[in-house]
């Protein structure tokens, strides 16, 4: 279709600092994987190969993940119990919408964080940021996805058409 698809690094999450994740996380192999202290969160670095999930046993995880290569790259996060998630859609560091979909919290913290955040973290020109707010620590960064391929969950599509535009544009 000859378009250009604008999407965030794929281990960009290994490269945020510690304060906005508040949970230990690490890029391993598939191999590695299946000896992480369970129960954790595992997803594929390369969205979709797997059911991202909390895992409470390799068996879990292998049974899930059979047939891909041992070195297959997954994102392993310490397991914290979240209250609420938010998503929201940036355009060049801003936030242009932003709607808690899961859960109940404060959408004015949450943007605030997002805002601090986006000052901080060098992102792509447009992406979907996800964040949670876990009770004892507050929001946190969980995710940035490539708008092209994110559901709205609750944001404005007249308010993010911008970034839409931005992240599909014409090569």
């Amino acid at each position: 279709m000859g378009l250009k698809l604008v999407s965030p690094p794929d281990d960009l999450i290994n490269k945020i600092d510690w304060k906005w994740l508040e949970r230990n996380i690490s890029i391993l192999t598939l191999e590695e994987a299946i000896f992480s202290n369970f129960p954790c969160f595992i997803k594929p670095i390369v969205p979709k190969l797997f059911r991202a999930a909390i895992y409470y046993q390799s068996k879990s995880l292998m049974d899930e993940c059979k047939g891909l290569e041992p070195n297959t790259k997954v994102v392993v996060s310490s397991f914290v119990d979240f209250r609420s998630e938010a998503r929201s859609f940036i355009l060049d560091g801003k936030v242009l919408d932003i709607s808690i979909y899961e859960g109940n919290g404060n959408l004015s913290d949450a943007k605030k964080f997002l805002i601090n955040f986006c000052d901080d973290i060098e992102l792509p020109e447009t992406c979907v940021i996800g964040v949670r707010l876990i009770d004892s620590v507050g929001w946190v960064f969980i995710e940035a996805n490539s708008l092209w391929g994110a559901g709205l969950n609750r944001c404005k599509a007249q308010k993010i058409i911008p970034a839409i535009l931005r992240g599909t544009s014409t090569a």
